[in-house]
């Protein structure tokens, strides 16, 4: 076994951790490197994620790519994901072909895609189609569910309700 001086590290430490699931289950997987074929985690933990085909609850990375997969969460510097389904994803830079509920980004390219939400500083669009879109550029065909005017209507209305709601609340608190 190679030894190591005071500033140097063992050979062994500097190889990076691999973890690889084909047609398997896991509840957490952490590793450098995770790639997942037919597979599903809980969560995924690491700097580099390659899921093929594979679901995952909650996945952190510095790099996420997926290709027919589902995730429910997302957080990476960057995420790849292809004719993929997602619930919630957030990165700098962000490429998602499929459908997601929510896409926050610095950098998002949309292909193809549904969406619930999306928000970014710079938004590509290849034909997606969204609810709620915030975006700082936007470039490409989107189509929203709500317009600008829509949305400020139904934010005024939401937020009238939710006044009244809770005044309504304080005044039936108060009586008993």
């Amino acid at each position: 076994m190679p030894r190591a001086t005071e500033n140097e590290q063992p050979e062994e430490a500097a190889e990076p951790q691999v973890a690889e699931l084909t047609q398997a289950r896991a509840e957490s997987v952490q590793a450098d490197l995770v790639r997942m074929h037919q597979s599903a985690a809980g969560q995924v933990t690491a700097d580099d994620v390659n899921l093929h085909m594979s679901a995952a609850g909650d996945v952190r990375a510095s790099m996420v790519e997926g290709h027919e997969a589902a995730v429910g969460l997302v957080s990476a510097n960057e995420v790849w994901m292809t004719n993929s389904a997602a619930g919630a994803v957030q990165g700098d830079h962000v490429v998602v072909d499929g459908g997601s509920g929510v896409v926050l980004g610095r950098d998002v390219t949309l292909r193809n895609a549904y969406t619930g939400v999306v928000a970014g500083q710079h938004i590509q669009a290849e034909e997606i189609r969204t609810v709620v879109l915030f975006g700082g550029r936007v470039e490409g065909p989107v189509y929203t569910s709500l317009g600008t005017r829509q949305t400020l209507i139904a934010a005024l209305v939401g937020g009238a309700a939710a006044g009244i709601f809770l005044a309504l609340a304080r005044l039936f608190m108060r009586r008993d």
